[in-house]
């Protein structure tokens, strides 16, 4: 019997090298006062936030002929390769921590990245593993030459004061994408 796909069944990770030296000092002390010590670097509390990702889908737009002598139209696939069909975008989900700590993290990252005037690549390979039903890995897929692009804004609301999760999304683009299969 087959097992239906389950949405929990991945992880993913930044790179140990996600987080500049610079920022990393500056969210230290917070992370120290967190009971039971869970976080040693400020990597680790980036990557326990993740609650989801989006892979954008691959499309390619239908090349049409139009042919006067009949009724028919001519349709034709793109003529470019699958690898520039495919979107490198992605989205990561993540949980809202209590002081907004690790969206705050996130959009000094998002500055960082952007401040430089050289065009500044997120260090090392980000990557997501799927597994199956069992915990066993499937596929591995890594993103590499990785632009942040764009990070969710913040909604304060004083109506509200319900305890709940709450996320944002930080968008990324990758310039390759690689899927090992790892059976």
């Amino acid at each position: 019997m087959l097992l239906p796909a389950r949405n929990n069944q991945f992880e993913f990770f930044f790179s140990k090298t996600f987080i500049p030296q610079e920022i990393e000092e500056r969210y230290m002390p917070y992370l120290t006062r967190i009971p039971g010590g869970m976080f040693g670097r400020c990597i680790d509390f980036v990557n326990y936030g993740v609650q989801g990702f989006n892979l954008q889908n691959t499309q390619f737009d239908v090349v049409e002929q139009y042919d006067r002598k009949t009724p028919y139209n001519r349709i034709y696939r793109s003529p470019y390769s699958p690898e520039r069909l495919t979107s490198k975008e992605f989205t990561v989900t993540n949980q809202l921590y209590d002081g907004y700590v690790n969206y705050f993290l996130m959009l000094d990252l998002f500055h960082y990245y952007y401040s430089s005037a050289n065009d500044k690549f997120i260090p090392g390979v980000p990557f997501l593993r799927i597994m199956d039903g069992y915990g066993y890995e499937i596929f591995t897929i890594e993103f590499k030459n990785v632009l942040f692009t764009s990070i969710d804004g913040l909604d304060f609301n004083f109506s509200s004061n319900t305890i709940d999760m709450k996320t944002f999304n930080c968008t990324f683009r990758a310039q390759e994408v690689e899927i090992k299969l790892a059976i």
